[in-house]
């Protein structure tokens, strides 16, 4: 569906989406300062990018009160949602891939047809069509 490849474009091409993503799948959940430190965002950028990626319904969120904390304050926890996870499990896949490609002593090959709707990535062991919108 075009539709849910937009979607995915526009979010990867969000700083540090990728790494949020794949930090909560690896983590499962982790609160908003630990996202912080982890992904050197500035809390702006991340908040605001953890609020669109909740609004898709990629990540939830749960507030979680903790004695330690200043009273009234609630801790902020994200977690990925089964969307978010598959976008994850691909994320994983395309990172395999480019493994793949970079251990290959052959060229890679990049080039899109005449339409310019298609780009072909690969290799001589593979070829991957990404449609183009």
């Amino acid at each position: 569906c075009i539709c849910s490849e937009m979607v995915l474009h526009n979010i990867l091409s969000k700083k540090y989406a990728e790494e949020v993503i794949l930090l909560l799948d690896r983590e499962d959940e982790l609160y908003f300062t630990q996202l912080q430190k982890l992904t050197g965002a500035y809390k702006s950028n991340l908040s605001k990018l953890l609020k669109y990626l909740e609004e898709l319904g990629v990540v939830s969120r749960r507030f979680k009160n903790e004695s330690y904390l200043k009273k009234g304050v609630p801790r902020v926890y994200f977690k990925l949602t089964l969307k978010g996870k598959k976008i994850a499990k691909l994320l994983k896949k395309i990172e395999e891939f480019e493994k793949e490609l970079d251990s290959s002593e052959t060229s890679i090959v990049i080039g899109g047809d005449v339409s310019g709707k298609n780009i072909i990535v690969g290799n001589s062991n593979s070829t991957i069509h990404i449609k183009k919108h």
